[in-house]
């Protein structure tokens, strides 16, 4: 169980932030396995006329932009995780103040409250 370093936090709460965190990093990784092997299959592809090409690079390039995206949430949401472990969670990285619930169960992995 984590630390409770923050008096804002009931053990409840943590508890509920964890499973959307653990959730959260569940779907995570589903979606950027299915997208790993959706640019695989699609650079498999061969016998590609100029606008099939074309439309494939792009939908490539799409692919990616979401890929990197995903993987940026999953760096956070793996921030949060260690931060969980470590009992600091739910507070503020620039002011180390209490992060409020409200925005964690919006957010779970927000590293700052909200001025």
């Amino acid at each position: 169980m984590a630390i409770n370093t923050s008096a804002e936090l009931s053990d409840e709460q943590l508890a509920f932030l964890q499973k959307l965190l653990n959730d959260e990093l569940r779907k995570v990784n589903g979606n950027i396995d299915q997208l790993e092997a959706q640019t695989e299959a699609t650079s498999k592809c061969s016998h590609l006329d100029a606008v099939d090409l074309a439309s494939q690079i792009a939908a490539q390039r799409a692919a990616h932009s979401v890929l990197e995206s995903q993987r940026q949430q999953l760096s956070e949401i793996e921030r949060a995780m260690a931060r969980l472990k470590v009992g600091t969670y739910g507070l503020c990285e620039q002011t180390g103040e209490p992060i409020g619930f409200e925005r964690l169960a919006v957010l779970p992995w927000a590293r700052h409250t909200v001025t």
